[in-house]
């Protein structure tokens, strides 16, 4: 859930393990809050100045980036091919275009969307935790086990109430109430939850591609 206050890029994702380390790491969906606040008050250029350098872009995307970011969250198994005839480029250049975009982090990876009524997870949960205590130690062991468990699609660290959010896909009830009792309430420092399920989704989508460039900076 974003922070009421900011915009939505403060929204806080669960990280994965390192591999070398096995260690936790919180990852922002785009950049950090810290950024953000310290360009509350300057120009929406240089809002967006800051989220290029904060995520490593070169230059903003422009409306051909745009396209090809559409085409392949449309079908990330097109081929450079069948990429740059849909956006209207050359292979060369479009393939060029998607190794800049995959090298400056704006393409994370690529994926396969599973149907999880067909794999017998028919149920789709949001759960709202609240934990005993906020110190590094229940944190971090919090957001860890929220890695590990497979049932678990997302997780968020937010604002308000309850301090976290995450959505879980289980097999009906009966499911749920074991994810419950086996393996949510046995992390250490687990208050309290509230839970609601999902009745029908409509809409799902992994990322957003914005319409508009942002603004360009004054010379």
């Amino acid at each position: 859930m974003p922070c009421p206050l900011l915009p939505a890029a403060c929204t806080m994702q669960y990280g994965t393990k390192k591999p070398a380390e096995g260690a936790f790491e919180w990852r922002s969906q785009s950049i950090e809050t810290k950024t953000l606040l310290s360009h509350a008050d300057g120009s929406a250029a240089d809002f967006f100045a800051a989220c290029l350098g904060e995520t490593g872009m070169t230059k903003p995307l422009d409306r051909i980036d745009r396209k090809i970011l559409r085409a392949l969250l449309e079908n990330g198994r097109l081929s450079n091919t069948e990429l740059s005839e849909k956006v209207g480029l050359s292979p060369s250049p479009c393939w060029q275009r998607v190794k800049r975009l995959e090298e400056e982090g704006v393409i994370r990876g690529y994926t396969a969307i599973l149907d999880q009524a067909q794999l017998g997870l028919t149920e789709t949960v949001i759960i709202e935790v609240m934990l005993e205590r906020h110190d590094d130690e229940v944190l971090e062991r919090f957001g860890e086990a929220m890695a590990a468990l497979p049932e678990v699609l997302e997780a968020y660290l937010t604002t308000g109430e309850y301090d976290y959010l995450i959505k879980v896909a289980v097999a009906g009830t009966a499911g749920y109430e074991q994810f419950l009792r086996r393996k949510l309430y046995k992390i250490e420092g687990v208050r309290h939850s509230r839970s609601c399920f999902a009745l029908k989704c409509l809409k799902h989508t992994l990322s957003v591609v914005p319409d508009t460039e942002p603004p360009s900076r004054p010379t």
